[in-house]
């Protein structure tokens, strides 16, 4: 399961690539912003928290807690601590595969009866797998109930605006002429119903030219991290100056990352200077062994789009320009 690696224990990363993150305490802030119902969408208001897409979602009737939206996650999941402490009857499921960040694990924990809601609109309801967060809550610094994947994001039409901090949920399964009045312009994709996955080129510092697919992940606190595969296969290195560091996976697995800089990322008609690109060392198992896709783009990158449109059920996938921005026009 992609997303539980992107919770990162070593903070002196984050500060390496040079984000501006609010501190752990803001994920209990209150969100003022209210939840607003449009004749074509709702809007919800969401926390951006040391890279992660945070969102206040009620389970079973309780008060709000946080969710991460997670487009590299191909199922949506509750974690144990929430499920144990709410009395959520759960049964075991052995067809369940989940494929996290080192090993896939066959079969698990699936809770029953889970109703999870945002305001008055409920975004899931059934049967939901269950996974352990006790230690991605510990690294993020806030207590984290559960994953809203890409199965929920293939159902709706979503549009994330970084800069309002608000996320877009359309009612119909095609936006059709709705689009038209989003005044979106950016660069577009065709994505497979299945996971969002686009293409990209890679500038390195030595001036090769490299091309890849990648995952779009908006679990990901990264910019660019590149599958052991790709790196082995293009002879990859960071260089004398490329840091190495140490992290623990949310699986409880421990492994080495280089991370280094290249000159520039190119997705369609945007390309960014020099990101921050990761090269985890000897791991080949798991969600990086290379046989799905060459990496993945996660919200360092994203962010700076400033909002990107997710559209399975016509297969598209919208970046903004980093110089343009949708217009309010969902609102009317």
């Amino acid at each position: 399961m992609k997303a539980m690696r992107h919770i990162r224990v070593v903070a002196v990363l984050i500060l390496f690539w040079g984000g501006a993150f609010a501190p752990p305490w803001a994920a209990h802030a209150k969100v003022e912003a209210p939840v607003l119902r449009t004749k074509h969408a709702l809007v919800v208001p969401f926390r951006f928290v040391q890279g992660h897409i945070i969102l206040s979602l009620s389970l079973n009737g309780h008060p709000s807690r946080n969710f991460i939206l997670d487009s590299g996650c191909s199922k949506s999941v509750l974690g144990r601590a929430a499920v144990a402490t709410l009395g959520l009857p759960v049964s075991y499921n052995s067809a369940l595969t989940l494929r996290l960040f080192a090993k896939v694990e066959h079969g698990g924990l699936v809770a029953q009866k889970v109703r999870i809601r945002v305001g008055r609109w409920t975004m899931l309801a059934g049967s939901v797998p269950v996974f352990d967060f006790n230690r991605t809550s510990i690294a993020a610094g806030f207590p984290v109930s559960g994953i809203i994947g890409y199965d929920y994001m293939r159902a709706h039409p979503i549009l994330i605006n970084y800069q309002s901090r608000t996320i877009s949920i359309f009612f119909h399964h095609r936006l059709g002429r709705h689009i038209s009045n989003l005044g979106l312009a950016g660069a577009q994709f065709t994505i497979p119903r299945q996971a969002p996955i686009i293409h990209a080129g890679l500038e390195l510092s030595e001036g090769r030219h490299l091309e890849g697919t990648f995952t779009v992940d908006t679990g990901a606190d990264s910019g660019i991290e590149l599958n052991n595969a790709f790196v082995e296969k293009n002879k990859i290195t960071a260089g004398e100056r490329g840091r190495e560091l140490t992290y623990i996976s949310a699986d409880d697995i421990e492994f080495r990352v280089k991370s280094t800089r290249i000159r520039r990322l190119t997705l369609g008609n945007i390309s960014f200077a020099r990101p921050v690109v990761l090269l985890p060392q000897g791991v080949n198992s798991g969600v990086l062994d290379g046989k799905v896709t060459d990496g993945e783009i996660g919200n360092q990158i994203l962010q700076q789009c400033r909002w990107i449109l997710f559209d399975p059920s016509d297969g598209r996938l919208i970046l903004g320009l980093p110089s343009k921005r949708p217009r309010d026009a969902i609102a009317r």
